[in-house]
């Protein structure tokens, strides 16, 4: 990356957007719009940091995809934070309807239960119930620096940032971090220009930029992994390249050690991929909630008073409010479910109109944009709307 561009407010949410040399100016002037479309609806006076690529994707129907940096912390802290940044009425909601100390959750496909499919309860405290994998840009909105994540681990703010930064700088939390990767297929049709509607052999570079850069906002679901774990033709080598689940496993394992200053050593990491490839179920305690996932219900977990983690049709939906009241449906899974990854609303083709932005498909000549829905999701997650 040498060059980049900066969009949004000053005194709010800024994007700034890391890209080769050689990017078309349009698609500079795409991605700077992008960033404005989120800025203009975020007041929260932090700097969001992309890594971009346009280029050729292994995948030539696919328009594109995004990474984020994410950190470990406890459940509690995460929700403190909730509680102190809430500024809205949904805020007051969400945060009076969140579990007290642990998330509890019915999920399925996991080394505990076999692989069934069919959801059981998963309350015993154990990782999974009480750590969030919370990505960079929502701790950012949070107000989450290094100073709170020493306090909740008992130590101080430069053993924080010397583990950290010991694997990735980008897992700091401060202007500086690279909160996420965004890249977009190059050989595509694209209309760079959404003022006037989209072309109708063009796919909307901007709404799609947007909608990735929701994905790195926070709008995620851990239940992702589950889902292709599930899969019976799961080739797990594939699925480490694609998710970096060893970095995942590594943090996880130095937070339920407590050992924050020490981490897994090349054999050991050796022996967690060769567990990984070896059996395609595992534990429950890997796959961790995401700060979308307190509001992810289904029928039966909200029967249950808890939030659901499964893959698969289960009726998944968004709710702020314990399930009690259902706001939209959600996709269910690639694999297992109704074709889309869980970390979207349901598929317009499936409900019959488009939700909002985070909608997971996007039709030639479609134009996509952000709705009172997604901002709401990004309200109960912290972001201020």
């Amino acid at each position: 990356m040498s060059q980049s561009i900066t969009a949004g407010n000053a005194e709010g949410t800024q994007f700034t957007f890391n890209f080769a040399d050689d990017t078309p100016q349009e698609v500079v002037d795409g991605l700077r719009q992008a960033g404005e479309n989120w800025s203009s609806v975020l007041k929260d006076n932090t700097k969001i940091n992309i890594d971009f690529q346009y280029t050729s994707l292994e995948d030539e129907d696919l328009l594109g995809g995004a990474s984020s940096s994410t950190i470990f912390l406890p459940y509690t802290i995460v929700k403190q934070f909730l509680a102190e940044d809430a500024t809205s009425d949904t805020d007051t909601t969400a945060v009076a309807n969140l579990p007290e100390n642990s998330i509890d959750v019915l999920i399925n496909n996991t080394s505990e239960n076999n692989g069934s499919d069919i959801p059981y309860l998963d309350n015993n405290g154990s990782t999974n119930n009480t750590i969030v994998r919370l990505n960079t840009a929502n701790a950012k909105a949070l107000g989450l620096g290094l100073e709170d994540l020493a306090e909740s681990f008992g130590t101080t703010p430069d053993v924080i940032a010397a583990v950290l930064s010991a694997e990735s700088e980008d897992y700091l939390i401060d202007n500086d971090t690279v909160d996420g990767n965004l890249e977009l297929n190059s050989d595509l049709i694209w209309d760079f220009d959404p003022s006037d509607g989209i072309s109708a052999d063009a796919s909307d570079f901007v709404g799609t930029a947007t909608h990735e850069l929701g994905h790195v906002l926070g709008f995620g679901s851990d239940a992702d992994f589950l889902d292709g774990f599930a899969d019976p033709e799961f080739v797990a080598s594939d699925f480490i390249d694609r998710f970096d689940l060893l970095n995942a496993f590594e943090l996880l394992q130095l937070i339920e050690r407590e050992e924050i200053g020490e981490f897994l050593n090349e054999e050991q990491l050796n022996a967690l991929a060769d567990s990984v490839t070896g059996d395609r179920l595992i534990s429950e305690n890997f796959y961790t909630p995401k700060t979308f996932e307190f509001f992810r219900f289904t029928p039966a977990s909200a029967e249950l008073g808890v939030r659901d983690f499964t893959a698969g049709d289960n009726g998944q939906y968004f709710s702020i409010d314990g399930g009690q009241t259902v706001i939209a449906p959600l996709s269910t899974g690639t694999e297992v479910g109704d074709g889309n990854q869980l970390s979207h609303w349901q598929d317009d083709a499936i409900f019959g109109e488009m939700i909002g932005i985070m909608d997971p498909t996007l039709v030639v000549g479609e134009l996509d944009s952000i709705s009172d829905i997604d901002l709401l999701a990004l309200d109960v997650m912290g972001w201020d709307i």
